[in-house]
């Protein structure tokens, strides 16, 4: 027989950081608020975390890492100015992207539009010849004898 597969457990999550802003009040700041820490270190706020030795204020690093911010010192405020640049920043890459996604549009459009004046062109046929008949009148206003016709003396 073969070998059974066995479940893989999956691993437990990590609790869900608690935003609301009465939970924030005791340590002064919002989510998504910079704040920098007693050795100089900024990041942005994530929430607070309840474990068995109370509450922690967690913080997402400039480095990248999510971490508690230290508890001698904590975590002060970072000034209206700084707020301001960090969302005036944020709001400036987000605009290059969607420029960015609409000239990547603009240009498909462009293309597909190419190629349909292509398959258009193809598929237009050659004017026909025109019919038989009587041939426009010659530059003297007279039209030109019709071969149909005979002749005849009067």
């Amino acid at each position: 027989m073969p070998p059974t597969q066995q479940k893989k457990k999956k691993a437990k999550k990590a609790p869900a950081y608690l935003t609301a802003d009465d939970v924030l009040a005791p340590f002064g700041v919002k989510v998504g608020s910079v704040v920098h820490s007693s050795l100089g270190c900024s990041g942005t706020v994530l929430g607070v975390k309840v474990s068995a030795a109370g509450s922690e204020l967690w913080v997402r690093w400039a480095n990248g890492i999510d971490a508690p911010a230290d508890a001698a010192g904590g975590a002060r405020l970072a000034s209206a100015a700084e707020q301001l640049r960090r969302e005036i920043e944020a709001r400036a890459r987000a605009q290059v992207a969607l420029d960015a996604k609409w000239q990547a549009f603009n240009e498909e459009q462009e293309r597909r539009t190419a190629e349909a004046a292509k398959a258009a062109a193809k598929k237009k046929k050659k004017p026909a010849a025109p019919a038989a008949g009587p041939a426009p009148p010659a530059e003297g206003g007279v039209a030109a004898p019709d071969a149909s016709v005979p002749l005849t003396a009067s």
